[in-house]
């Protein structure tokens, strides 16, 4: 899809005009584009940015309500509703309007994205590409039903250049809309005068935390986050996080995620899923699958031999695949390789009982008001398996992962020379709408192709659903190395460094005043979770805008991490709580990122003395 046309008149526009009406239609195709949605002309670009930046409120409406009707991935059902309209409010503000937006001309194509690796990381890997998909086409805009709402003045509140609430002054609405359809909020309880008050939090934009549905509302009940951290295999430890994005905290929805961590051997097991955002019952497939791939891998892995390779010449070997079948030339690794395989297919097998299940006992016909489907219960996977081996007289880390879906598995090497390794392709195309779930996996002869290994001088492994991925993939201007940047920012793991260096570090940026103006503009306004009352205080630094600030890239940091311990001596930690894996809950759940909104899990592994730089 380009984004440079010829001119408005012809009902297509150019990138040159400067108005303001031309900016919001650059501004709009590009969302449009990174977002993934199709356009079928750039007279309907043109359409849904006069209407946005209209001051008539009813086409304004009309245009939203629109793209709540059309695009699941804003709103869990296709009704439009007030619930709905502010998603989308809330998505637009925060992405459409964003002028860090990235025109799909300067953006990495798909054909950047690595596929499966297989590499000894001792050299920068080579990584094959994987061409671009199609655009679909899908009309934008319908006329929609009109929906009334009307904006009447709240409390009143002041914030500070930083964002912090102060005086009350500033007056901030509160919307208030009456229903067309019925209440997809997704908690069953609608107000008996037939409208809904979403009070708008200064702090948190337009978002607005509910309560998880109650188990007669809803079966299946699930967490709204979790953490854990402890020891794996071969002196390897782990933390790990999920949090309910803030799309379904809005909505009083589920959180949809779940991870599973184990143990056999040598060896030590990551098992990560996403459910599928608009399907209710997808966390009991995320869940479910997450557990029999680990059970799988215990039994499969609980007499696998690692390979006697000790040599590169004997690793490079190893890790030799047989042609088009995928299949390793070595037996050990086959034999693993083959584990894995069989964890994805005992995780589809598992899934489908799950749902055959609850369609027999009709346990969630009241709530989905049907019988249940099996693409009710989708989700993606995420499969790692960690060894420990001997390379060349030192001890590596050997990781083979494979996925189905998106997020991804990510390993960082010890070496700053080499840069963060995908380790599988992620199953998805140019458009966020496009994956492929686990009960929908039809590829199973061509399932050894998709398993990557890699035998790393091991610094960390990531696995993530795309609630991290997203923020942090190369297209988005930002990399993997920010993860790790970041935890080490907003103190989730420790740093160390000696006082002297970070004395002379903060010489050499211009002193303690240039380092404080640094840490305030970095600094995220918003100071609480979105949480039931009493909500958490956090102080999240963002590493991208703290660079800059100094002057600096991410990556200087990374080589100089004194620059990032300097800037606890002026902040404080992200909380007050030491445990580990809790600031890293904290972090997953806290951040913001506009136009992000997704459901978050994360899971590190890490050596047992902890991730060094």
């Amino acid at each position: 899809m380009s984004i440079a046309s010829e001119n408005a008149g012809s009902g297509k526009f150019s990138d040159d005009d400067q108005s303001s009406t031309g900016t919001v239609r650059q501004t709009v195709k590009a969302y449009l584009h990174i977002k993934r949605y199709a356009v079928s002309s750039d007279a309907k670009v043109i359409q849904i940015a006069e209407a946005l930046s209209s001051p008539n409120n009813e086409a304004r409406l009309n245009i939203l309500n629109a793209l709540c009707k059309q695009h699941e991935h804003l709103v869990v059902q296709p009704q439009a509703s007030p619930d709905g309209l502010i998603r989308l409010e809330c998505a637009l503000q925060g992405g459409l309007l964003d002028n860090k937006i990235i025109p799909s001309a300067n953006r990495a194509s798909s054909a950047s994205r690595p596929a499966v690796a297989r590499a000894i990381a001792t050299e920068p890997p080579v990584i094959a590409a994987v061409g671009p998909k199609p655009e679909p086409s899908v009309p934008l805009v319908q006329k929609p039903p009109p929906l009334t709402a009307e904006v009447t003045p709240s409390k009143e509140v002041s914030q500070s250049p930083t964002g912090r609430i102060d005086n009350p002054k500033q007056v901030v609405p509160v919307v208030t809309a009456k229903l067309t359809e019925s209440d997809n909020s997704g908690t069953g309880r609608i107000p008996a005068n037939g409208s809904v008050e979403h009070p708008i939090d200064p702090q948190l934009g337009i978002w607005a935390w509910k309560p998880l549905p109650t188990s007669a509302e809803e079966p299946d009940p699930h967490k709204e986050f979790d953490s854990s951290s402890g020891s794996l295999a071969s002196n390897l430890n782990f933390i790990a996080a999920r949090a309910r994005g803030k799309k379904h905290k809005h909505e009083g929805t589920h959180c949809d995620d779940w991870y599973e961590v184990d143990t056999i051997g040598d060896w030590s097991l990551i098992s990560v899923s996403d459910g599928a955002g608009s399907k209710r019952a997808s966390r009991v497939g995320a869940r479910s699958c997450t557990i029999a791939s680990n059970s799988y891998l215990k039994k499969s892995l609980e007499k696998a031999r690692l390979p006697e390779a000790k040599s590169r010449k004997e690793w490079d070997e190893a890790l030799k695949t047989k042609g088009p079948s995928g299949e390793y030339i070595n037996p050990e690794l086959r034999v693993i390789q083959a584990a894995i395989v069989g964890s994805v297919r005992a995780a589809f097998d598992a899934v489908v009982k799950e749902f055959e299940d609850r369609k027999a006992s009709g346990l969630w016909d009241k709530a989905l008001g049907r019988i249940p489907e099996l693409k009710d219960f989708r989700s993606t996977l995420l499969v790692s398996v960690l060894a420990t081996v001997d390379f060349e007289g030192e001890r590596r880390v050997l990781c083979l992962s494979a996925q189905v879906g998106d997020g991804l598995t990510v390993m960082y090497y010890s070496r700053p020379d080499l840069p963060p390794q995908p380790l599988a392709a992620k199953d998805s195309g140019e458009y966020s709408s496009e994956t492929e779930f686990l009960v929908d996996f039809k590829k199973w002869d061509g399932l050894n192709t998709k398993v990557g290994a890699a035998l790393a001088p091991f610094r960390t492994l990531i696995s993530m659903t795309d609630g991290i991925d997203d923020i942090y993939d190369p297209r988005s201007g930002r990399d993997y190395n920010w993860i790790i940047a970041e935890l080490f920012l907003n103190q989730v793991l420790p740093l160390k460094c000696a006082v002297e260096n970070v004395d002379a570090a903060i010489t050499d940026i211009g002193g303690i005043e240039v380092l404080e103006k640094a840490v305030a503009e970095s600094r995220q306004a918003r100071t609480k979770r979105l949480m039931e009352e009493p909500a958490e205080e956090i102080c999240i630094l963002d590493v991208g805008d703290y660079a800059k600030a100094l002057s600096k890239t991410v990556d200087d940091l990374l080589r100089r991490p004194e620059l990032m311990c300097a800037a606890h001596r002026v902040s404080p930690p992200i909380s007050t709580d030491k445990r580990t894996d809790y600031r890293l809950l904290q972090w997953i759940d806290g951040k913001d990122v506009k136009g992000e909104f997704d459901d978050r899990t994360i899971v590190i592994v890490m050596p047992s003395t902890g991730v060094s730089l």
